[in-house]
């Protein structure tokens, strides 16, 4: 079971914003974190399991002779990519998935934001 926790804005912003570059996502940042917070601990651990091997492909897959312009849209497109794959195995959004990387808590964490 999922343990709650608060945060305020501040905190939460930079964490979800980040997402929002890589996903573009159009879903509002409640929606987002409704998502992620219906994802179990196990999943959470799955997900960011599965991007770590999918970026060891990925670092070896993409030239490293391309102009650094189009090394990182070919890196963020493939993470792009990546993260609608893993969304889809767990039943959620592309958004959620790339939470899941990098939490600003714990995975056994419900994200609760103050003011929202």
């Amino acid at each position: 079971m999922l343990k709650t926790k608060f945060y305020d804005r501040k905190t939460i912003d930079p964490w979800i914003t980040t997402t929002y570059m890589i996903t573009r996502s159009t879903m509002s940042k409640q929606e987002v974190l409704q998502s992620f917070n219906q994802l179990s601990k196990d999943e959470r651990i799955k997900i960011r399991k599965e991007f770590h091997l999918f970026d060891d492909y990925r670092r070896a897959s993409i030239p490293k002779d391309l102009p650094k312009e189009e090394l990182e849209k070919a890196f963020y497109m493939m993470i792009f990519v990546d993260a609608n794959i893993i969304a889809t195995e767990y039943d959620t959004t592309p958004t959620a998935a790339i939470m899941c990387i990098y939490m600003p808590c714990s995975p056994n964490d419900r994200v609760i934001v103050k003011g929202w």
